[in-house]
């Protein structure tokens, strides 16, 4: 709490300065002004800590918790990809199966020490995180995962897969850290 206040009081000076000089800050100082504050700001609600672990996971642990980029179009599912690739590395498995496509098993574990178990994958609703669904602290850490991942630059690759439902191949990745999807799936079937 003391570094939130101590850089909000620091932000507040500037702009009083800067507002009684009669100068405006540009905007590169206060963008890092702003995302100063934010990277305090999420240092101070970090609860878990994430690294990749064993995939043999028990059975109980293989429920879906969350999806994300819900709603956003197809690039953003490379996204999700070079993100995990960026944070984790190399996936445990990867198909041609464009509903199977990767998996990557991960622990999570609370400033107490204690560790939950979840999966990072891209299934039939696409980019997703599981665990075990009946667990609050499992559900609390995939929320701050999915947070961990989208923060992350992604690094570039690509996929190739065949999207069975269409009989269609898809080709996904990033490149240059511009993620890019393509496939020949009539537009009014997507």
């Amino acid at each position: 709490m003391k570094k939130v206040t101590y850089s909000l009081a620091l932000l507040l000076a500037a702009v009083m300065i800067t507002g009684c000089s009669g100068k405006t800050p540009s905007e590169t100082q206060i963008s890092a002004s702003q995302s100063k504050i934010s990277q305090i700001n999420r240092e101070d609600n970090i609860m878990y800590s994430f690294k990749a672990c064993s995939p043999d996971l028990p059975a109980s642990h293989r429920g879906k918790i969350r999806n994300l980029y819900e709603d956003k179009p197809s690039e953003y599912h490379s996204l999700f990809i070079g993100q995990v690739l960026s944070r984790f590395g190399e996936p445990d498995y990867i198909t041609e199966d464009n509903e199977n496509l990767f998996s990557k098993a991960v622990s999570a574990e609370d400033k107490n020490g204690n560790s939950v178990y979840l999966e990072i994958y891209y299934g039939p609703s696409g980019p997703a995180i599981g665990g075990d669904v009946g667990s609050d602290e499992s559900r609390k850490a995939a929320d701050e995962l999915a947070e961990f991942i989208m923060s992350a630059e992604p690094k570039d690759f690509e996929y190739k897969s065949v999207y069975e439902d269409f009989g269609v191949t898809v080709t996904m990745g990033v490149g240059n850290g511009k993620p890019y999807y393509q496939s020949d799936i009539p537009a009014d079937l997507v």
